[in-house]
């Protein structure tokens, strides 16, 4: 890339103006040297990332998603339309180039089957829901998960899945592979358990899940769920990551799981996933997280 540019610059003698990054007219933006040799040499381009944020930035759909998020009413609605807004952005492959520190982990991403064809598809099946699947996904049962796929033109199954909820574990993961169905691992934070936001002995964070819509959490409420979860703090200090990053790291070493469904509300929620990506777990330590929630 730089050296098609110098060579434009050497043959014409003209200065380079603008730089495609798509094929449509839109995907223009201004040249500028020194961004274009850091996303080369890997160091990303935060610049055009806040430039490509400004440019797409509803302030009317962000002020209502932040008073959603404050309520803990974010549902897949919200989801879809953060996934539409990152392709509009350029879609992941886009956004993750602009980010520094990406290239080093480019073969852990493309190994990941976290894609823009996957964002594509997390579409296709939030759209063959229903209105009132999409405000409570909880009760996607067999059935409505098979219509769902169908309509979508994937066979898939999506269920809750996490080192606090590992309920398919011994039959539906082993069936799945069996099978070749894909399994997409929803919820991977537990509502935000896996993430050290709930502390023992402390009251829950204001317009935190547990605050908001405890129901589906409320049984993870003992000791033996907090012991578990200072253990994960420490392994995670160990290994320089937060809790979140090692708890999605531990999915992704799961060949059996074939995606992991995140939601990010904001930029900085897929720090954890960048971490996953460049901290992969080796067998043996994927037992050890395992032996700690069993």
């Amino acid at each position: 890339r730089g050296g098609a540019a110098l060579s434009m610059r050497a043959v014409t003698g003209l200065p380079i103006k603008f730089l495609g990054t798509g094929e449509k007219i839109d995907a223009l933006d201004v040249f500028d040297a020194r961004r274009v040799a850091g996303r080369i040499l890997g160091q990303g381009d935060v610049v055009a990332l806040v430039e490509k944020a400004a440019a797409d930035f509803d302030a009317a759909k962000a002020e209502t998603m932040a008073r959603r998020l404050a309520k803990g009413q974010f549902d897949l609605d919200d989801l879809a339309g953060q996934l539409e807004q990152m392709e509009k952005m350029g879609g992941m492959e886009g956004l993750m180039g602009l980010l520094p520190g990406v290239q080093k982990v480019k073969k852990q991403i493309a190994e990941s089957g976290v894609d823009d064809k996957a964002i594509r598809r997390q579409r296709a099946i939030i759209g063959s829901m229903t209105r009132k699947e999409r405000k409570k996904p909880e009760i996607l049962q067999a059935s409505r998960k098979r219509r769902i796929a169908a309509g979508a033109g994937v066979e898939a199954i999506q269920n809750a899945h996490s080192l606090l909820e590992r309920g398919d574990e011994e039959r539906l993961l082993p069936l799945c592979a069996q099978r070749a169905v894909a399994y997409l691992a929803f919820g991977p934070l537990s509502g935000g358990w896996l993430t050290g936001k709930y502390r023992r002995g402390e009251p829950f964070p204001a317009a935190s899940r547990m605050t908001q819509r405890p129901e589906p959490y409320e049984r993870l409420v003992s000791e033996h769920t907090f012991d578990a979860l200072e253990r994960l703090e420490t392994l995670a200090w160990e290994r320089r990551i937060s809790m979140a990053g090692l708890s999605l790291a531990w999915l992704l070493s799961d060949e059996r799981v074939g995606q992991v469904v995140v939601g990010p509300g904001r930029p900085e929620h897929l720090e954890p996933v960048r971490e996953a990506l460049a901290a992969p777990l080796s067998v043996a330590e994927r037992d050890e997280l395992s032996t700690v929630f069993s």
